[in-house]
């Protein structure tokens, strides 16, 4: 006899409705995922989720593929970093304003300029809502509208599903904000959500330093995964993996997104 398919983590977490993640916030303080206290090592680290079809504002008819768009092919690789700021939804996207300009204000052009050429901030604007799509060319004009033009090259647009992207992630709560670091090489070393505390944010900006020195960001022992390896999750902390097996954990994303 055929052993039934297991569900999804995005189709278990769709069956209990959009009223979990409004609780999920509260249980969490707005942080469904807690705070990387460091970089994931380099040999841990998993290659960023593979989407194809993003645009950018700059320019709407060429597509982008990530991780792609975040890997540094110039020779800067071993030293740059790129914050990803992701959001599907205005309330997700308004967590990440202190995030975004904290790590502007560290890696400013009057900062060191070597180091401000290699930090990039790339957010990424998702909209899954099937109605949604109806309306793409009326929600593209009104972002664009509202996002300073020097933005526009970095700020892109994808509409459509994207459960792999948030599986991998454990974004399961689109309510919410997110920011991930990504290396030169495209892998994800480091990951927060919600809004910043203080300490969150000195985390941030003390990661993405250590990323843009020489030799932190260095794979010359470690094979580069082939984009298959993308289909496993991204390793949290040990911090967070030992708050998620806890029986007093009561985090509900973590609980739910459990095979």
């Amino acid at each position: 006899m055929r052993k039934p398919k297991k569900k999804s983590q995005q189709k278990k977490l769709a069956g209990l409705g959009g009223f979990w993640m409004v609780k999920d916030l509260k249980k969490t303080e707005s942080k469904p995922i807690l705070t990387n206290p460091g970089l994931i090592p380099a040999h841990k680290a998993e290659l960023f989720p593979i989407v194809d079809g993003f645009t950018s504002l700059k320019d709407n008819k060429e597509t982008i593929n990530l991780p792609n768009y975040f890997i540094h092919n110039d020779g800067t690789s071993q030293n740059s970093c790129t914050l990803v700021a992701i959001s599907f939804k205005d309330f997700g996207f308004k967590m990440l304003e202190n995030w975004i300009t904290t790590f502007e204000q560290a890696f400013s052009p009057n900062r060191q300029q070597q180091q401000q050429n290699h930090a990039n901030i790339v957010h990424l604007n998702i909209m899954e809502e099937g109605f949604l799509k109806m309306f793409s060319g009326v929600l593209k004009f009104l972002i664009k509208r509202n996002t300073p033009e020097e933005k526009h090259e970095n700020t892109l647009l994808y509409s459509g599903k994207v459960e792999e992207l948030k599986d991998i992630l454990r974004m399961h709560n689109t309510l919410c904000g997110y920011v991930v670091l990504v290396d030169g090489t495209g892998h994800v070393r480091w990951m927060a959500s919600g809004r910043p505390d203080e300490k969150d944010l000195q985390t941030m900006i003390s990661c993405a330093k250590e990323l843009l020195m020489d030799g932190n960001n260095s794979r010359n022992s470690i094979k580069n995964p082939s984009p298959a390896s993308a289909a496993g999750r991204v390793k949290l902390s040990p911090r967070i993996k030992r708050e998620k097996s806890s029986k007093k954990a009561t985090r509900t994303s973590r609980k739910l997104s459990r095979r």
